[in-house]
């Protein structure tokens, strides 16, 4: 029981660590100005045509 614990601590602990690893490479590709340009341009247009659904939509 002892053994499955450790087992499941040394487990969860690689996978913590794996997750920060990326997320730092994440923030690293996200705070650069090409790629928030480009994400207000996506979210721009998604929120566009969202209102263009929405003004369609019939109540």
């Amino acid at each position: 029981s002892m053994i499955l614990g450790a087992l499941q601590a040394g487990i969860v602990a690689s996978w913590y660590l794996f997750v920060i690893f990326f997320a730092t490479k994440l923030k690293v590709l996200l705070t650069s100005s090409k790629t928030s340009k480009w994400l207000n341009y996506v979210s721009g247009a998604l929120f566009i045509s969202f209102g263009v659904g929405l003004a369609n939509n019939r109540f």
